[in-house]
């Protein structure tokens, strides 16, 4: 459920929203990580913006996205200007499959910074895979969003996909509902989405 309510401040600034793309060859893959500080949820412009290379990429491998996605983003928030209070990244918190619930990118991020920081995950897309890639063997773990909150924004009917870890998913819902932007997507992670893209061009 949505709101058109002021956000709540449960989860405070700084925030750093990050997205990270990929260039890969047969022998390397190289991740190219993005990072836009901004203040307030409502906020229209950056107080930051700043990239990291991460050469020597894990390879992606199905069901253990984290391990190819962490290190880059963990270099990317030691890299910060100002420690953020809340993290913002492109994709899910929890993962919800046939084979149950278990922990994704964003509860890693969470427990590797020792549960200090507020991790919010937002997808463009439902999570979908394999119950084999999903990991059968792995019992749902207690205390994971069971399933993703749907955001709409703007015109679109299209939903984002929110889950967190720190904060309830509901006020989750209500931050990302509350960010700028008139459309589906808000415009900081608009923003870092085309810097990430960006710094993988240069790159």
């Amino acid at each position: 459920m949505t709101t058109d309510a002021p956000a709540p401040s449960h989860a405070p600034g700084p925030i750093l929203a990050i997205d990270v793309q990929y260039k890969d060859t047969e022998t390397t893959s190289t991740g190219y990580a993005a990072g836009v500080l901004f203040d307030r949820w409502d906020a229209a412009a950056p107080t930051h913006t700043y990239t990291y290379v991460h050469a020597n990429a894990e390879p992606y491998v199905a069901g253990s996205f984290f391990k190819r996605e962490l290190p880059p983003i963990l270099a990317l928030i030691a890299a910060a200007p100002v420690p953020p209070r809340t993290i913002v990244v492109d994709g899910f918190v929890d993962l919800v499959s046939e084979a149950g619930v278990k922990p994704g990118l964003g509860r890693r991020l969470f427990e590797h910074l020792g549960g200090e920081v507020v991790v919010i995950g937002v997808a463009k897309n439902p999570f979908r895979t394999k119950r084999e890639d999903a990991g059968k063997d792995e019992p749902t773990t207690p205390g994971l969003n069971t399933h993703p909150g749907e955001v709409f924004r703007g015109a679109s009917g299209r939903a984002l996909y929110v889950t967190a870890a720190g904060v309830s998913q509901d006020t989750a819902m209500a931050l990302v509902k509350a960010m700028h932007g008139d459309n589906r997507q808000p415009t900081m992670l608009k923003l870092v989405d085309r810097e990430s893209r960006d710094a993988a061009l240069r790159g």
